[in-house]
């Protein structure tokens, strides 16, 4: 499976999470919608696993969890994306919602 790395920003007001990735010399970025309330945090530590670039297309429904000092989010078409947080959150979570990925 090929990989990348990259960042994930999570902002709890939106309950919005954004993960962006550098594949093949173009930018990818999820836009994803939790269904509850996150802490904010920031992981430089990031990285998405896929079988076809094709596959980071489209609105896609996700689960997973963000742990106490790392995430992983599995999208409906088996794209997951993972990460250490830079710093410890106070506790875990599932998660589940839905992302938008937009190329650039």
């Amino acid at each position: 499976m090929p990989s990348a790395d990259g960042i994930i920003n999570c902002t709890p007001e939106s309950r919005k999470l954004t993960a962006t990735f550098l594949i093949d010399g173009a930018i990818y970025m999820i836009s994803a919608n939790f269904a509850s309330n996150l802490p904010a945090f920031t992981t430089h530590k990031a990285t998405i696993t896929y079988d076809e670039v094709s596959q980071l297309t489209s609105a896609r429904s996700f689960s997973g969890y963000i742990g106490f000092s790392s995430l992983e989010i599995k999208l409906g078409n088996g794209v997951v994306v993972s990460g250490i947080l830079g710093s410890p959150l106070q506790r875990g979570t599932v998660v589940s919602g839905w992302g938008t990925w937009l190329l650039n």
